[in-house]
């Protein structure tokens, strides 16, 4: 188990009340293995501030693996002139971690890695020795990230064949996260081939990384997301070319040239959650890939077509889903009332007068509320009584 993660987490979340002060030094146990004795005055941004024998020093949050409270008895001071000088902040090997209790009995402690393992926390490590260490739990994932991050570009390479191996035990994500992190533009096509992987964290991961790196090569990969079987990949493939359109005034026209070779090859989950995101874009591009979704068979993807014409509301949307009132499915029926229902616009109340006589009570009561939405009557969802009032306005235009 993975104990140590939430003790970082624990020690990083509870620095402020240690740098409010109190008895005794504290112990500051860095990841790399060294130790600096100090008092934590206060922290500043990403960093603790250390007053020390020799003054003040400063090292990044990031760096600490545990900080610990030491109590000492106070020596007697020297006299002045045989007061030696202060010693260096000591660097020694990690101290050995006090045994864990699980359930009131204590755990056996953890192995300690062999004396002729190399320190896996040192940039200096290979990339191979990194990924053992991980697999070995001797570093936590956020730490694997860092330690490929800070070797910039010396993994490269190494990173980007490492994505493209079969191996579904493989750190991806963290790798995935580096790569992100170091803007690695060239990784993009690998990156993209990850999509591919059956474990949807890496799926996941690529998806954010090809979103942090942009550009028009990312488009089309994070496209094919948007039909990904896991709801939370594609959800966040949605999210992440919308806030690619946000920051990228260009993305849109990308995402419409990329959209139309995607409605000849994407099956039916993906096109219903491209008709979604279409809808969410809101623009002009958007609306007409959404009359050519309308006009695919499938009844999902033209529900969900007509579902996002409802959230662009182009003014043309009442000439295009009028006509299909009186030849559509009950279903596609009711989800074209729902949208008419948000027009002012009077033109479809006889077909919606006459979707009263259907027998689909769904469908009767989304043509009724459309009716009361249109015209503000608040009659009964009867069609007689409908078209006795239809009757009259007639009567009274003429």
């Amino acid at each position: 188990m993975r104990l140590r993660l939430f003790g970082i987490i624990f020690v990083l979340a509870a620095l402020p009340l240690l740098a409010a002060g109190g008895d005794g030094e504290d112990e500051i146990i860095l990841k790399s293995g060294g130790v600096i004795r100090g008092t934590i005055i206060e922290t500043k941004g990403n960093k603790l501030v250390i007053a020390i024998r020799q003054g003040k020093t400063s090292i990044p949050v990031d760096l600490v693996k545990e900080i610990r409270k030491v109590t000492e008895i106070a020596q007697p001071s020297p006299p002045p002139e045989e007061r030696p000088a202060p010693p260096p902040v000591s660097v020694a090997p990690e101290p050995v971690q006090p045994i864990p209790k699980s359930n009131g009995k204590p755990q056996e402690p953890p192995k300690s890695a062999p004396e002729d393992r190399p320190k896996t926390t040192d940039v200096s490590s290979t990339l191979p020795q990194l990924l053992d260490a991980y697999r070995s739990e001797d570093i936590e994932l956020d730490e694997l990230v860092f330690r490929l991050t800070q070797a910039g570009e010396k993994y490269l390479n190494d990173m980007i064949a490492l994505l493209s191996r079969n191996d579904p035990s493989l750190p991806k994500d963290a790798v995935l996260q580096a790569l992100g992190n170091l803007q690695a533009r060239g990784a993009i096509p690998a990156i993209a081939g990850v999509l591919a992987s059956p474990v949807p964290k890496h799926r996941l991961a690529a998806v954010q990384t090809l979103g942090i790196l942009g550009g028009r090569e990312v488009i089309s990969p994070i496209l094919q997301a948007v039909g990904d079987e896991d709801d939370q990949i594609s959800f966040t493939a949605i999210d992440t070319l919308l806030k690619r359109a946000e920051s990228d005034e260009d993305a849109t026209s990308w995402l419409a040239i990329e959209a139309e070779t995607l409605l000849a090859t994407g099956d039916e989950r993906t096109l219903t959650r491209l008709a979604l995101l279409l809808g969410k874009f809101k623009s002009a591009e958007s609306f007409g890939l959404l009359q050519k979704l309308l006009s695919d068979g499938n009844e999902a993807v033209q529900c969900a077509a007509v579902q996002s014409f409802g959230l662009v509301r182009e003014p043309a949307t009442v000439d295009i889903l009028m006509p299909m009132l009186g030849e559509a499915s009950p279903t596609l029926q009711t989800e074209i009332c729902k949208v008419l229902a948000l027009f002012n616009d009077t033109r479809p109340v006889p077909a919606l007068i006459d979707l009263l006589k259907n027998d689909d009570a769904t469908l009767t009561e989304s043509a009724h509320k459309a009716l009361v939405s249109i015209t503000g009557c608040l009659f009964e969802p009867d069609f007689a009584t409908w078209s006795a009032w239809l009757e009259k306005i007639r009567a009274k235009k003429f």
